[in-house]
């Protein structure tokens, strides 16, 4: 992972957004996650989501389903939840690769910050990183859509208001 595309960069590159970002996140305590399955089929997983260190981690039981997806394949999307389709107010998407912390400074570092916030410490659990390819913002208010993006090549772009257009079946610049 390079530093362009961790979240520190991204906190000192657009911080309002990352603030944003962070706090549905923190909201939550967790995010869905799409992994890629041995045969190539999609798999859909709620998982742990923490930012610790200018670092988006998860928390993976090191047999389970996605942490061998991880393992085989690092690509990844993250979603956070929705609870209301009539009003899903703010939507948070992450497209990325995710990678196993091999570093037992940063680790424990990781699991101190979890053990704070949760009162829980993984011990045997895998931590992975999240290298950011992409994070979309989907700010819904009475069915118009407002969508902010960043990459690292790119940076911040948007806000860009968008509107339904039934006769086109799809979400529209004006």
């Amino acid at each position: 992972m390079t530093e362009q595309s961790s979240w520190s960069h991204l906190k000192h590159s657009a911080p309002d957004f990352a603030a944003r970002a962070r706090s549905i996140i923190r909201q939550w305590g967790f995010v869905y996650a799409g992994t890629i399955r041995p045969d190539g089929a999609p798999r859909i997983s709620p998982i742990e989501a923490h930012l610790v260190e200018g670092h988006l981690v998860l928390v993976l039981i090191p047999q389970s389903l996605k942490a061998l997806d991880v393992a085989r394949d690092p690509r990844l999307v993250l979603q956070s939840p929705i609870v209301n389709a009539d009003e899903p107010e703010t939507e948070l998407k992450i497209r990325g690769r995710a990678y196993v912390l091999p570093d037992d400074e940063l680790r424990d570092s990781i699991a101190d910050a979890i053990e704070d916030r949760r009162g829980w410490r993984p011990v045997s659990w895998h931590v992975a990183t999240v290298s950011l390819d992409l994070v979309s913002m989907m700010e819904w208010r009475a069915g118009d859509l407002t969508l902010t993006r960043w990459d690292p090549r790119h940076g911040l772009r948007g806000p860009e208001a968008r509107r339904f257009d039934p006769q086109r079946g799809a979400y529209v610049t004006d």
